[in-house]
């Protein structure tokens, strides 16, 4: 179950949620969002998620398109401030990318492609970085 309370006020609007964001309470929050936010100047947003106990997939999802239309993701807990970071994270890279590759990092790769190999090698678990020399005895 979610509870969703909106307080609205002439320059912020604030929804705070408490309980689970999953299943059918998502597009619950997803009417409330859309029919709060109808006038031609709507106020700043802030969801309050300090009450909420569980996000599934979509919940976060719906976070996600929420805070890319502007509002603001307030976290209490760590779980939920984990969640939050995410979703931050997940729209820097989306920013970044839009389909093209951050030309610096072209560049310092095609200067040193060894450092590169080495960089990929350390995110591999259980693989060793460099090389290792043997000496043959005569």
């Amino acid at each position: 179950m979610l509870r969703i309370t909106a307080k609205d006020n002439p320059r912020t609007l604030i929804f705070r949620l408490e309980g689970r964001l999953e299943g059918p309470w998502v597009r619950e929050l997803e009417q409330c969002w859309h029919s709060m936010l109808t006038s031609p100047n709507p106020p700043a947003v802030r969801v309050d998620l300090t009450g909420v106990t569980y996000i599934d997939a979509a919940g976060k999802a719906r976070l996600a398109q929420m805070q890319e239309q502007g509002a603001e993701l307030i976290a209490g807990d760590c779980v939920t401030k984990a969640v939050v970071a995410e979703i931050a994270e997940e729209m820097s890279i989306a920013r970044s990318s839009n389909g093209k590759e951050n030309q610096n990092d072209t560049t310092a790769r095609e200067s040193n492609p060894t450092d590169q190999r080495k960089a990929d090698h350390s995110r591999t678990p259980g693989r060793r970085v460099g090389s290792v020399r043997r000496q043959r005895s005569h």
